[in-house]
C-alpha cells in the first residue's frame, strides 16, 4: 500500500473532483505507478479531513476514467495503461452530475464562462416561433415517440454529399441537437478511460459530458489550419 497523499491546495472546485484530478496527475507523473494500491478510503478521509463519502466519489470517478480497478476485500489499484479494466461497473447514477469541468483556466488562456449569445432581439422572435410550433405540433412535442419527415433525410443527404458521393437516406440519423449527436458518436466509438482530444477553444459542454462518460480529455494547440 502506498503512503501517497494528494495535494488539494490547487483549484477551487469540489474536493472530490480535485482529489480525482490529483490521483490522475499522480498516475501520469509516476508518483502512483501501475499496480500500486490507493490508500483505503477511511484512512485517506481521516488524513485529509473529509468524509468517506467524498473519497468514495473521487475513487468512483477515477474508476470511470479507466485509471484504477477496485476489488472487494483487496482495495483499489492503479491499472497498467495497456490493461482492460475488470468487468465490475460503477453505477453512473451514483456519481454526482455536478460537472467535471476544470474550475481554473489554464495559464495564459481566456476563460469563457458562458456560450450564451447577447440578446439583440432574437429572444422575442424565437419565442414567437416556438409558440407557433407548439400550436401546430402539440402532439409531437408532448410525446416521447419521435418520427421524422422524409424531407429531413433528403436534406441530410444533400448536406453531407461530397465529391460525387451521396449517402443513402436510410443511413441518415437525425438527432435532437449537435450536442446529442457528438456525445452519441463518442459513446459509440470509444470506451471508458479512452482519451478524447479537443482544441483549446471548444464547446465546453461536450468536454464536460465526455468526462461524465468516463473518458479523459486532452487539449491540443491549433494554428491557422486548425
Amino acid at each position: 500500500m502506498t503512503n501517497w497523499l494528494p495535494d488539494l491546495s490547487r483549484g477551487s472546485g469540489p474536493v472530490y473532483l480535485r482529489l480525482a484530478d490529483s490521483i490522475e496527475s499522480a498516475i501520469s507523473s509516476g508518483a502512483l505507478p501501475a499496480g500500486s494500491k490507493l490508500p483505503p478510503q477511511r484512512n485517506l478521509a481521516y488524513d485529509i479531513g473529509v468524509t468517506i463519502g467524498t473519497i468514495g466519489r473521487a475513487y468512483a470517478l477515477v474508476h470511470e476514467r479507466g485509471l484504477v480497478a477496485g476489488e472487494v476485500g483487496r482495495g483499489t489499484y492503479v491499472l497498467n495503461r495497456s490493461e482492460t479494466p475488470p468487468g465490475e461497473q460503477v453505477d453512473p447514477l451514483a456519481i454526482s452530475l455536478g460537472g467535471t469541468r476544470f474550475q481554473d483556466a489554464p495559464p495564459n488562456k481566456i476563460r469563457f464562462d458562458t456560450t450564451a449569445a447577447p440578446d439583440l432581439g432574437q429572444g422575442k422572435i424565437i419565442s414567437g416561433i416556438l409558440a407557433e410550433i407548439g400550436e401546430q405540433h402539440l402532439a409531437e412535442i408532448s410525446s416521447y415517440s419521435r418520427s421524422f419527415p422524409r424531407n429531413w433525410f433528403d436534406a441530410g443527404r444533400l448536406w453531407l454529399a461530397r465529391s460525387g458521393w451521396t449517402p443513402e437516406a436510410e443511413n441518415i440519423v437525425p438527432t435532437l441537437g449537435a450536442h446529442a449527436a457528438a456525445i452519441a458518436v463518442i459513446a459509440a466509438v470509444s470506451a471508458p478511460g479512452d482519451k478524447i482530444v479537443f482544441e483549446n477553444l471548444s464547446y465546453t459542454q461536450v468536454s464536460r459530458s465526455v468526462r461524465l462518460l468516463g473518458r479523459r480529455t486532452l487539449t491540443v494547440d491549433s494554428d491557422e489550419y486548425g
